[in-house]
Order: C-alpha cells, then structure tokens, then sequence
C-alpha cells in the first residue's frame, strides 16, 4: 500500500471527528501530533487507534513504541506501511 493512499484512508477515519470540530483536513499539520492540535484527545485517540487497527488488519505493539512515535499522520503512515507489509 502506497503511503498516499494509506494518508486518505487515515483522514477518512478522522474524518467525522474532524467535521464535528469543525477542523478541515488541510488545516492538520501531518508532521505535528494530532493531540496537540487538538483533533484527539487521549480518550478519543485510543478510539481512532483502534479502528485504524481495523481498518488496515493490523496490530500495533505499543510495548515497543514511546506514544510519541505514532501520534502524526506522517508517523502512522510509516507504521502502517511498515506493518502491511509483514
């Protein structure tokens, strides 16, 4: 999977939460947390988490990744990439 495509599929996701917040997709900084930007809170990205896991059959172990490391949507493309493939 290609990262472009995997980057829509994550804002399709996010996208009902950023409609809710009144947040348009090219507001969001794919470098920069999504926390601190304030399309999730910690609650609400367990959740988003979650259904990503779903929607691309993967499994993420959080044992091995500091929660800094997964909170962009450049870093979860990465992941996602990286855990398709195997």
């Amino acid at each position: 999977m290609k990262p472009e495509e995997i980057k829509i599929k994550l804002f399709e996701l996010m996208h009902p939460r950023l409609q809710r917040l009144g947040i348009q997709e090219t507001d969001i900084d794919e470098n920069e947390s999504l926390l601190a930007q304030g399309v999730f809170d910690s609650m609400a990205f367990i959740e988003f988490i979650t259904r990503m896991e779903e929607e691309f059959d993967i499994e993420m172990d959080f044992e091995e990744m500091d929660a800094s490391d997964f909170t962009s949507v450049s870093q979860l493309t990465d992941i996602i990439k990286c855990l398709v493939r195997k």
